[in-house]
């Protein structure tokens, strides 16, 4: 009797301390979130994305992560969840450790620590857990009772514990949906990758497509969702399927044996691409549809909404499997530019860092500082103009009247033409100044931006000043006197008080003929 009563409470100290680990070292910076979808690649990393078999976010991301860390914790969590393809109510310290260790395998996944070929050994052992047709209720329980469905919590039995563990799976496959739309999306544009370079998709004796301003090559996405959606649309026997609908030459200029030719080319080109299309399912695939259909249904009835709710997802995310890549395909952005992919690179930093501090509950010390830096960046960037041969004309950092903005129909127009003066205006911030109520004298602490100049136009709480004189900077300092004295309307910040730091924020006024939407459309996708 004392064994027994030691190997719950054994269990239990364990459960508490995955958890407790799972937050120290796990889930914790500098991870971050990576089972997401990209949908702006690079156009000559394609190949590389899809060889590695893991997420493009992994392989794109600067920050130093050792990647082997918790192979032995991955080792560990297979082997012991792999035991478990049977949970019994009544063995309520082994499914709260294994409630824990799928917490633990969720944050692996969420974070990017896991290769494709390191999921598909996984997934049979996640759908067994899933699958709770043979949970039982204590030793007497045969499963067909139906108390598995209810709830239930005593000093004997938790059906609780089981549900919750059955929903941490169901999180977990809806996580890897995500993840193999990710490497699929990769994959397949590595075969269009393979294709365009053979020069299937530029046919002989015509131009190539035009460049689309984003350094892609127009036509391409939409060549790819094309064949997809005919895959999409397609009748069981084959009828309706876009690769069957050949599109002859124009005029029929061709002979018939040279149009046959064709035709039985284009044939097997369609069929190979088929099949490749096809493969691409057979990657993380859940296996018999009928099964885990059987599956998702019968925890539906189980008294738990948050599970019942997990499990119709589940089952809707099963069967949009073709219409997501699709819709996905066709909202990607493939980036061929040097300057585009240096400013992909740069948002991707940015945006990191947006996402973390976002993350957070509250806000400390310069966090809030740092965050309206970060916004003032890529204001910055998307306020910036290219010339005809994509060279980008930076505006952060004062006025430009001279430069002008091309329209879709390609005329040109100036900024003395417009009728709202404060188009093309913005406010970025610089630096923190120390300075007091009454003085002009300002010292200011950049932070990553070059001096103001005189001339331009400071903001300093909530009023506008001019330079006048600035220093030359020393140890990213200047010295800047304003045209009149700082003037503060309104209740006055404790830092400007008798005894306060005089710290203020210091907005330069910045102002472009125009925005630049290359940088707005590529940062809108990245999202």
């Amino acid at each position: 009797g004392g064994e027994g009563e030691k190997k719950p409470l054994g269990l239990a100290v364990a459960a508490r301390a995955t958890a407790i680990l799972r937050s120290l070292y796990v889930d914790a910076e500098p991870h971050q979130f990576m089972a997401r979808v990209k949908h702006v690649r690079i156009w000559e990393k394609v190949p590389e994305a899809a060889q590695a078999g893991a997420l493009s976010s992994r392989l794109t991301t600067k920050v130093d992560i050792s990647w082997d860390q918790f192979n032995p914790l991955k080792a560990f969590i297979a082997r012991h969840i792999g035991r478990y393809f049977k949970m019994d109510a009544a063995a309520y310290g082994e499914n709260r450790l294994v409630l824990e260790l799928l917490r633990t395998l969720h944050a692996l996944l969420k974070l990017g620590f896991y290769f494709s070929s390191e999921l598909a050994p996984l997934l049979p052992t996640l759908l067994g857990l899933l699958d709770g047709r043979d949970d039982t209720v204590g030793p007497q329980d045969k499963g067909s009772s139906g108390k598995r469905y209810r709830r239930k919590v005593t000093i004997h039995v938790d059906t609780v514990a089981i549900m919750d563990c059955k929903l941490e799976v169901c999180r977990i496959l809806q996580l890897l949906c995500d993840v193999r739309l990710d490497l699929r999306l990769s994959r397949l544009l590595a075969l269009y990758h393979d294709e365009f370079a053979a020069g299937l998709w530029e046919p002989s004796g015509e131009q190539p497509q035009p460049r689309d301003s984003l350094g892609g090559t127009r036509g391409k996405l939409q060549a790819i969702g094309a064949t997809m959606r005919a895959l999409v649309v397609r009748d069981d026997d084959g009828a309706g399927s876009g690769y069957a609908r050949l599109e002859e030459g124009e005029g029929g200029r061709s002979s018939l044996a040279e149009r046959t030719m064709a035709v039985i080319g284009a044939q097997d080109a369609a069929r190979s691409r088929e099949a490749a299309f096809k493969k691409l399912f057979e990657l993380l695939g859940f296996g018999a549809t009928e099964m885990l259909v059987g599956v998702l249904m019968d925890l539906t009835f189980y008294e738990h909404p948050q599970l019942v709710s997990a499990a119709l997802g589940l089952l809707v995310r099963q069967f949009e499997q073709r219409q997501k890549l699709l819709s996905t395909t066709l909202h990607s952005q493939l980036l061929v530019k040097p300057l585009m992919v240096s400013t992909y690179s740069t948002f991707d930093e940015l945006l990191r860092r947006l996402s973390q501090l976002a993350s957070r509950r509250k806000l400390y010390d310069d966090e809030l500082f740092e965050t309206a830096c970060l916004l003032g960046k890529l204001v910055a960037h998307c306020s910036e103009e290219s010339n005809s041969d994509g060279a980008e004309l930076r505006s952060a950092g004062g006025f430009s009247r001279t430069r002008t903005a091309r329209s879709r129909a390609g005329t040109t127009r100036t900024a003395s033409s417009r009728t709202d003066h404060t188009e093309g205006k913005y406010l970025i911030l610089i630096g923190k100044g120390y300075t007091a109520v009454g003085s002009d004298a300002v010292r200011i602490e950049l932070a990553d931006h070059r001096p103001p100049r005189p001339g331009e136009r400071l903001q300093l709480e909530k009023e506008m000043y001019s330079v006048k004189t600035v220093s030359p900077p020393t140890d990213g300092v200047v010295e800047v006197a304003l045209d009149r004295p700082l003037k503060v309307v309104g209740a006055l910040a404790p830092e400007l008080q008798i005894g306060g730091s005089g710290e203020v924020w210091v907005m330069l006024l910045c102002q472009s003929a125009g925005y630049n939407l290359d940088m707005q459309v590529l940062l809108r996708t990245m999202g």
